[in-house]
């Protein structure tokens, strides 16, 4: 295990956030130019094979599923420095949970904050930011260390009022996921977290879901799987317990 891999691991098991030492500039403008373009355009005509629009209202929000055809973005998610972290906390079984998501949210309205939440279990999330971002503008926050859970809390997906009260109970710091065009940012989603929205503002995201082999979505937009590495985008998902506060094969 080289330097940056061991302190990302060993960072990301304590904090359950960190910020990837390589910054990807260079690829988040390939995706303003040749997806966010096109999309706030409505000129999908000559993507169309790999775009799918979710849920989009062009004014507010767009989400936006792309495919992993494409060579750069295929490139980007098997970038060295996120699978060697994830292959350290996945022991080498890494599956991309779902198609990648681009995200445009402009917060025209006066919108409340939104709730402090968890996602999946032993899921891991990027997020990378297409655009600089301050805390002035609408970002996400992450409660550091909120990720670890008693073996004997069942309550994997805590609901909003049982995470206000937990963040009540411990004083979390906040890592706020602000920084430079093309900063990457890892999480661990069973970690507490939420979008802080600032009026008048507008964040642009790419983002990824990694497991472990449990809840996998099938893709949405077809690829053919002989340009892929198979070590992360394997679907068939093993047999899966969950024993000793991790989940293993079997």
């Amino acid at each position: 295990i080289n330097l940056i891999d061991n302190r990302n691991y060993n960072a990301i098991l304590k904090n359950g956030i960190i910020k990837l030492e390589n910054n990807f500039e260079k690829f988040a403008s390939y995706i303003n130019q040749n997806y966010i373009e096109h999309i706030l355009k409505g000129d999908l005509e000559d993507s169309s094979k790999v775009l799918d629009i979710r849920n989009s209202n062009i004014n507010n929000l767009v989400n936006h599923l792309i495919g992993i055809d494409d060579k750069i973005v295929r490139e980007f998610i098997e970038n060295e420095e996120l699978i060697s972290v994830l292959s350290l906390l996945f022991n080498g079984k890494i599956y991309l949970r779902n198609d990648p998501l681009i995200q445009v949210l402009n917060t025209s309205e006066k919108m409340t904050n939104g709730n402090f939440h968890t996602d999946r279990y032993m899921q891991f999330s990027l997020m990378l930011l297409l655009e600089d971002v301050s805390e002035k503008q609408t970002h996400m926050e992450y409660c550091v260390n909120s990720q670890k859970r008693d073996t004997l809390d069942f309550i994997i997906h805590k609901n909003f009022e049982e995470c206000e009260e937990h963040i009540n109970q411990n004083e979390f710091e906040i890592f706020k996921v602000i920084g430079k065009k093309g900063d990457a940012f890892l999480f661990n989603s069973t970690g507490i977290h939420r979008a802080k929205y600032i009026l008048n503002t507008k964040r642009s995201i790419f983002h990824l879901n990694f497991t472990n082999g449990h809840n996998l979505y099938p893709f949405k937009i077809d690829f053919d799987k002989t340009k892929i590495r198979k070590e992360i985008y394997l679907r068939s998902s093993p047999k899966l317990k969950f024993t000793e506060g991790k989940w293993r094969f079997f």
